[in-house]
């Protein structure tokens, strides 16, 4: 049995999930080691871009704002991915239900 195009696209959207919510687990993973050490690194960017990626930043605003965003953010990619399968289901069922039989 060969991939169809439209199963190859599902499979690269549930890769480019999988990897949003390991990226985002790397990152809070970083911030908690950010936090344990007990350093405050200011930043070198002017906007502090950077600050995202847990590896700098005020520790008041990486406990509060930082790592409450990056579980939201897994939460939300995690519902994604779920909700995707959920719906390429219905999809088909529909599809089939709906086909015209001769």
């Amino acid at each position: 049995m060969s991939k169809t195009r439209k199963s190859i696209g599902v499979l690269a959207r549930d890769k480019s999930i999988e990897n949003r919510i390991k990226r985002i687990e790397r990152t809070i993973g970083r911030a908690q080691a950010y936090l344990e050490r007990g350093e405050n690194i200011e930043g070198s960017a002017w906007l502090h871009f950077d600050d995202w990626k847990g590896n700098s930043g005020h520790p008041d605003w990486v406990e509060h704002k930082l790592i409450p965003s990056l579980y939201k953010m897994r939460a939300e990619a995690e519902r994604n991915l779920r909700d995707w399968g959920r719906k390429q289901k219905d999809k088909m069922i529909t599809r089939r239900r709906n086909e015209v039989h001769f």
